[in-house]
C-alpha cells in the first residue's frame, strides 16, 4: 500500500510537471511567432512608411510582456534578446534612408529593454512571493492538522491511561473498563484512518454510472442516522437515467458525508431534501436542510481539514467530500441563512470525465 501511495504521488507530480511544460511551450511558441511576425512586417514594409514602423516597434512590447509574465526575468531577457537579433539588422539596412530617425529607433530599443527588465523583475518577485506564500500556507495547514489530530487523540488516550491504571490498581471492573478502552481505541482508529484517507492521493476508477443510482444509494446509507435524529430524507431524482463517467464509490462517499452533515444540522421532524438535475454539460446535485444554518466563520472554514464545530466530529468529512468532487473536475458551493438552513450544490461536469474515460461526449 505504501509503494502504491508513493507511485501515485509520483505520477500525480509528473502530470503536474507535464501540464506546466506544455503551457510553457505554448507561451514560447506565441512569443516567438509574435516577434517573427512583427519583424517580417518591418522588413517587407517600405522604409518611408515611418508611422507603420513606429507601430510595429510598439508592438514588440506585447511579446516582451508575455515572456516576462510567463518566465520572469530570464524570460524577459531572452525575449528582448530575440527582438534585438531580429530588429537590429533592419536598423542597419535602412539607416541611410532613415538617418535622422536612427537615434529614435535606438531610444525605443533601450526603453524596450528597460521595460523588459522591470516587467521581468516584478514577475520574478511575484512568483517568489507566491511560492513562499504557498509554503507558509502549507506549513500552517500542517501545524493545524497536527494540532487537531493531537487534540482528537488526547481525550481517548487520557481515558485509556486512566482506566488502565484503575484496572492495574484493582479499582475498576475489568470487563467494563476493557469495553471503554475498546471504544476509545475505535475512536482513535477513526481519527487516524480519516487522516490517512485524506492525506493520500485519490485515484479515480471511472466507469459509466447512473448518477440517480449513486444519489439513491448515498441517501439510503444515511437513513439509519436520519431515523436516529428523527429527520426525514426526501429524494427527487432525474426522471431518466443520468449516465456519466464517475468513480461511483468515491462520489457516493462524498454525498454520504454531505447528507450526514445536513442530517446533523437538522432538528427533530425536519426534512433534508436531496435532488438531481441534469444539464447539457453537467449534473447538479443539491442537498438542503432547514436547520439553524452555518455562521460566517464556520462557512469560510467548512472545507478546511480538521476544522469542525461538532463535539464528536473529526473535521475530515466535508474536506474529503470537496477533494473527491474536485478530483471529478466538479465544484461544490454552500449557501446558508441563519435560522433557515443550508444548501449544498454539487456540480459534476460530463465532458472532462468522459474524455478521461475515452468515451465520446
Amino acid at each position: 500500500m505504501m509503494k502504491r501511495g508513493i507511485s501515485s504521488l509520483i505520477l500525480q507530480k509528473a502530470g503536474e510537471v507535464s501540464t506546466v511544460s506544455k503551457r510553457n511551450k505554448l507561451y514560447l511558441i506565441v512569443v516567438f511567432l509574435f516577434i517573427i511576425a512583427i519583424s517580417i512586417v518591418h522588413y517587407i514594409t517600405s522604409p518611408t512608411l515611418w508611422p507603420l514602423h513606429d507601430i510595429c516597434i510598439d508592438l514588440y512590447y506585447v511579446p516582451v510582456l508575455i515572456g516576462s509574465l510567463a518566465f520572469g526575468l530570464r524570460g524577459a531577457a531572452l525575449t528582448y534578446a530575440s527582438v534585438l537579433i531580429l530588429y537590429f539588422p533592419y536598423i542597419f539596412i535602412v539607416w541611410h534612408v532613415k538617418t535622422l530617425f536612427l537615434a529614435e529607433d535606438l531610444v525605443h530599443t533601450l526603453f524596450l529593454g528597460l521595460f523588459a527588465f522591470v516587467a521581468g523583475f516584478l514577475s520574478t518577485r511575484e512568483a517568489r512571493y507566491r511560492k513562499q506564500s504557498a509554503r507558509d500556507q502549507y506549513l500552517t495547514a500542517l501545524g493545524r492538522a497536527a494540532a487537531a489530530v493531537a487534540h482528537d487523540l488526547r481525550n481517548p488516550l487520557t481515558a485509556v491511561t486512566a482506566f488502565a491504571k484503575r484496572i492495574h490498581d484493582g479499582k475498576e471492573d475489568s470487563k467494563a473498563a476493557a469495553e471503554f478502552i475498546m471504544n476509545a481505541a475505535q475512536t482513535m482508529h477513526k481519527v487516524v484512518d480519516g487522516t490517512l484517507d485524506f492525506a493520500k492521493p485519490l485515484q479515480l476508477k471511472l466507469a459509466r454510472e447512473d448518477i440517480n443510482a449513486i444519489v439513491e444509494r448515498a441517501s439510503a446509507a444515511c437513513e439509519i442516522k436520519a431515523e436516529h435524529h428523527s429527520v426525514n430524507i426526501s429524494v427527487t431524482l432525474w426522471p431518466a437515467p443520468l449516465m456519466m463517467a464517475v468513480d461511483a464509490s468515491l462520489l457516493e462517499r462524498a454525498l454520504v458525508n454531505l447528507i450526514e452533515n445536513s442530517v446533523d444540522a437538522s432538528e427533530v421532524r425536519q426534512e433534508v431534501t436531496v435532488s438531481v438535475i441534469s444539464g447539457k454539460e453537467r449534473a447538479v446535485i443539491t442537498v438542503t436542510d432547514h436547520g439553524s444554518g452555518v455562521d460566517k466563520e464556520a462557512l469560510e472554514h467548512i472545507f478546511v481539514p480538521f476544522y469542525t464545530t461538532k463535539a464528536d466530529g473529526t473535521g475530515i468529512g466535508m474536506a474529503m467530500a470537496k477533494k473527491i468532487i474536485d478530483q471529478h473536475k466538479g465544484s461544490i458551493r454552500i449557501s446558508s441563512t441563519p435560522n433557515q438552513g443550508t444548501r449544498i450544490t454539487v456540480e459534476v461536469p460530463r465532458q472532462g470525465n468522459e474524455d478521461a474515460l475515452g468515451v465520446p461526449f
